[in-house]
């Protein structure tokens, strides 16, 4: 059973760790870097309420081999702006 947590807490952490961005393809080329800088992290803040994560995983008998899915609900107040999601 222990395993079974371990990997469950693995799966977890290795879902939310994947970062995507969501942008049209003039603004993508500002997005590149793969850090999210402190002023964009309160411009977001801002902008982003009420959070909700639903995670989805399918495990195999196998602890090696699973998949997974996650969904993002949130509010946006404005989306003038391209909005990164990580």
């Amino acid at each position: 059973m222990e395993t079974f947590k371990g990997h469950i807490i693995f799966m977890l952490a290795l879902l939310l760790s994947a970062s995507c961005t969501t942008t049209n393809k003039k603004d993508s080329r500002k997005l590149k870097g793969s850090v999210l800088s402190q002023k964009d992290a309160i411009k977001r803040s801002k902008k982003v309420s009420d959070v909700k994560y639903e995670l989805t995983f399918n495990l195999s008998d196998n602890p090696k081999n699973f998949s997974g899915s996650s969904k993002i609900i949130f509010h946006l107040s404005n989306n003038s702006s391209p909005l990164r999601i990580d």
